[in-house]
């Protein structure tokens, strides 16, 4: 359901009529609260030593980078695991419930 959920994504951003960098900003600042309710269950042993924290800027930059991608192929790429359980459960007599 999640995979579904991702893959139709862009799907709704073009029709929203926003810019992808709005709705990736949005999708952002909407996770913040739960990211911070997560990370409050976490044990820290102190500051973070720099190089944990270059990883992760580094992500964040690559991640935004991929969301100003275009929707279209944004929308086609999550589409491909949608696509691999439905031909899993057709061609390979797969039972998507145990997938």
């Amino acid at each position: 359901m999640g995979s579904l959920g991702i893959a139709t994504s862009g799907v709704f951003i073009a029709l929203a009529a926003v810019s992808p960098v709005t709705a990736i900003f949005f999708r952002c600042a909407l996770a913040v609260p739960a990211l911070w309710l997560l990370a409050q269950g976490t044990s820290s042993d102190g500051p973070l030593s720099r190089r944990p924290v270059m990883v992760a800027a580094i992500a964040g930059v690559l991640f935004a980078a991929d969301g100003l991608s275009s929707t279209v192929n944004a929308a086609v790429l999550m589409l491909v695991p949608v696509g691999a359980l439905e031909s899993a459960a057709l061609f390979l007599d797969e039972n998507p419930a145990q997938l």
